[in-house]
């Protein structure tokens, strides 16, 4: 049940609130707000749960084809596709992670004129060699951003900690470097660079569903 206090400020409770739950806000007059009025569920949800099925199908696929051609009793031609099949769902997931990121952007610039505009957010990333510093901006700026908007709106925010934005721009830029360095598949460092790889991965999993949760939040309290 969405519910709407005196400073119409909205919130979600499956309970009868005593008070407003928005942070700053003591209101104790409360009203329900019909099914009518309820925001919608924010497209954020939808694209939150293709990311985490792509990224997991995707990881899987790696694994998977890593171990079948790593078995002697197994012909490697007969395996070429998965790797590349991995490698396009994996392709599927980024895609939704910048759509995520572009509706963040998009959230924080509809109070703020000075923020980054969702296209240049996003767009900026396939810039080679700038895109090593831009990414500390679209990424790492984010949560600092949507903080910003939420306590302008007094609301409380789900963490999205910006601790773990900075760590997901290191894991890209290791991820560019790692992707040149001329590793044989038999090295130890091969195997070290792989497992660095997949949890910069792990890491921007993490982050990307704290930044989908929190636009969610906001999309259907603002």
């Amino acid at each position: 049940m969405m519910y709407q206090c005196s400073n119409k400020h909205r919130f979600e409770d499956k309970t009868s609130p005593a008070r407003c739950a928005a942070t700053g806000c003591a209101s104790r007059i409360l009203r329900p707000v019909p099914d009518s009025q309820s925001p919608r569920p924010a497209a954020s949800d939808n694209i939150s749960r293709w990311y985490a099925v792509t990224f997991w199908i995707g990881l899987v696929g790696i694994f998977v084809s890593g171990m079948l051609s790593a078995s002697e009793d197994i012909d490697d031609s007969s395996v070429v596709g998965i790797p590349l099949l991995a490698m396009t769902i994996l392709a599927s997931s980024q895609i939704c992670f910048f759509v995520g990121l572009y509706r963040g952007w998009r959230l924080v610039q509809t109070t703020s004129t000075s923020a980054l505009s969702p296209g240049m957010a996003v767009g900026l990333l396939f810039v080679p060699l700038f895109n090593l510093y831009w990414v500390f901006k679209a990424i790492g700026g984010l949560p600092r951003s949507l903080k910003a908007l939420a306590d302008a709106h007094h609301l409380d925010l789900r963490n999205v900690h910006p601790t773990l934005a900075q760590a997901t721009c290191i894991g890209w830029l290791y991820i560019g470097v790692a992707s040149f360095l001329p590793l044989e598949e038999s090295s130890p460092f091969a195997v070290l660079n792989g497992a660095l790889v997949v949890s910069a991965m792990l890491v921007q999993y993490m982050f990307a569903r704290q930044m989908f949760a929190a636009s969610a939040q906001l999309g259907r309290s603002m």
